[in-house]
């Protein structure tokens, strides 16, 4: 990407959140955060990607499409030259090539059977618990428990840089804040990015007179002659920061030797745009943890083949171009993890659409520094007892490993630290403890 396009559609940074809001109303059920056992602290970065609306589990998991088909199960034939299987099972059109490609490099889990034993399949209800990571009542999002956990362990210096960053609005779910009273220190709050962002310590253009320098020295000087508030010196000494920094990340090139098809980018599109900045945010800035994002809907109850194909081909072609990154600078602490409300229903409506599903494939790539990468996990079936009814939904195989989606959260907070993480989660424990070689390595 050209140094100018990258400043002006990418690095402008739009806000850094300002008071928390449970400062001003009541806190829900308070996190447990005195029963946490926490080790030392990781080095790992982690970009969560959440698919919002439900992206199909039929993008990672074609393995029971042969049925559909043979049995003439769905409600309207599917188009047979619309779906081709990669040697693994993923769908080629929707992105499965590059699926295919991390998990044959051996940098990808796959996770066939995420799927939620109340079967309930409401939006908003599985978005707010699925990324608050509990059923307990506790109102805070994924990223933010993390952070108060690394906050009471002091687990990160308060002159950390950009601990946590997002490429989501503040009231995503992620990124919740309503469990502690105190709120996140501010070197912990989201920092937060987007297509126009700017940085929220630069000055107006167009002033009759401007002198950076001396409005410096005249801001910090006022500020010492208010007391030396240190939150007000903080903020003028981030606009400095923030300004380098970002001029830094501009001005650097990607590495060299990978196929940058697309406008000598990740990708042509908003998110593919997003993804290289939050990767250069990482791979410069070893301060930073974990990067929020989301995607466009995945909701397709009408056209979903055709939204899904180019949805999941954008997608995963982002995510492969993030991974090339990473392994061409060594960085195998970086990790991405994408995971949504719920899968689909595999049925065709007469929409052409898909319904809401349960079942859900969760990927987890890269980070083989903190990962036993273990390709394909998890076996499906249909669940026969749905058929009849038009609904085609996958469902674990009798047997077969399986898990909720709030282990995700305990799959994270193990990441960075956390020894015991089902007490943030209602019990479940991280993704893969149970397996013959665990997850997560250490």
């Amino acid at each position: 990407m050209k140094r100018r396009t990258f400043l002006k559609t990418s690095l402008s940074l739009a806000a850094i959140a300002g008071l928390n809001p449970s400062l001003f109303a009541e806190t829900g059920v308070p996190l447990p955060l005195e029963a946490v056992d926490f080790d030392a602290g990781s080095d790992a970065q982690t970009i969560v990607i959440y698919l919002m609306g439900g992206m199909g589990d039929i993008i990672g998991n074609m393995t029971n499409f042969d049925q559909i088909v043979d049995e003439n199960l769905s409600q309207i034939a599917y188009p047979m030259d619309k779906f081709t299987k990669t040697a693994d099972g993923f769908w080629r059109e929707a992105g499965g090539e590059y699926i295919q490609s991390m998990l044959d490099e051996g940098n990808l889990t796959v996770f066939r059977t995420c799927e939620q034993t109340d079967v309930l399949k409401a939006h908003k209800l599985n978005q707010v618990r699925f990324m608050h990571g509990n059923d307990q009542g506790y109102e805070s999002g994924i990223v933010t428990t993390l952070m108060h956990v690394l906050g009471r362990f002091n687990a990160v210096p308060e002159d950390a840089f950009m601990t946590n960053v997002s490429f989501v609005d503040s009231n995503f779910e992620l990124l919740t804040d309503n469990a502690v009273s105190s709120g996140l220190p501010s070197h912990l709050k989201p920092v937060s990015f987007g297509l126009s962002v700017k940085n929220p310590f630069a000055r107006k253009a167009g002033l009759l007179y401007q002198d950076d320098d001396l409005l410096d020295r005249l801001s910090f000087e006022m500020n010492a002659r208010a007391g030396n508030n240190a939150k007000i010196g903080r903020m003028f000494s981030s606009r400095e920061d923030l300004e380098a920094f970002m001029e830094n990340l501009a001005s650097s090139s990607l590495p060299s030797g990978i196929d940058y098809t697309i406008g000598g980018t990740y990708d042509k599109f908003n998110f593919g745009k997003q993804l290289e900045v939050a990767m250069r945010i990482l791979v410069e800035n070893p301060d930073t943890k974990v990067v929020s994002m989301t995607t466009e809907s995945w909701d397709d109850h009408s056209n979903a083949i055709a939204q899904h194909t180019d949805r999941g081909y954008h997608l995963f072609r982002a995510v492969h171009m993030a991974m090339e990154h990473a392994k061409a600078l060594g960085n195998e602490n970086i990790n991405i993890v994408l995971f949504g409300d719920f899968g689909r229903n595999l049925n065709i409506n007469s929409a052409y659409g898909w319904d809401h599903g349960n079942n859900q494939c969760v990927y987890f790539i890269g980070g083989k520094k903190h990962f036993n990468h273990r390709g394909i996990v998890g076996e499906t079936v249909l669940d026969e007892t749905m058929l009849s009814m038009g609904r085609i939904y996958t469902t674990p195989a009798p047997g077969s490993y399986k898990f909720e989606p709030y282990a995700i959260a305990s799959t994270l907070y193990k990441l960075y630290g956390v020894k015991n993480p089902e007490v943030l989660t209602g019990g479940r424990k991280a993704i893969g403890d149970e397996l013959d070689v665990p997850f997560l390595k250490g």
